[in-house]
């Protein structure tokens, strides 16, 4: 699940090897971490690790689907080369409130990275004219 994750985002987003230049992915049955290569050895993870590192994605119901996270994109987003959808401030508004927002916009259809001036607010989900706000529900704002 590991490389899944890996090959989904440098294909996505345009990330490159060196994006991640020292740290490794690790999966488990629901999510897939990034970390520092001590952290991933085995010998230096407790019998009951709960996390190796930042959770970069979740694997979807569908076991073949994994969701980046709003961490995952907010430390590396940054490096993104494609599929980043800008948004003016009251898109901004719209977005951090978990509310949808009719675009135009001629990104590949799926997970983008959400930018509002140089600063990563997180995922968004574009289909058919809509971005769909993936910020998770304990951290939307509320009005």
């Amino acid at each position: 699940m590991e490389q899944q994750f890996i090959d989904y985002i440098k294909d996505r987003f345009g990330f490159t090897k060196e994006d991640f230049g020292g740290l490794v992915f690790i999966a488990d049955e629901k999510r897939v971490y990034v970390t520092t290569e001590e952290v991933a050895l085995e010998e230096n993870l407790p019998g009951k690790t709960h996390s190796y590192g930042i959770v970069a994605g979740r694997i979807q119901r569908d076991g073949r689907t994994i969701k980046p996270t709003t961490n995952f994109l907010q430390v590396f987003g940054s490096r993104a080369k494609k599929n980043v959808f800008d948004v003016n401030d009251e898109e901004k508004e719209l977005f951090i409130r978990g509310t949808c927002i009719e675009t135009d916009s001629e990104l590949e259809k799926g997970y983008v990275i959400v930018r509002w001036r140089n600063h990563i607010l997180g995922c968004g989900f574009l289909k058919d004219g809509i971005l769909q706000s993936q910020i998770p529900q304990s951290r939307i704002m509320k009005v």
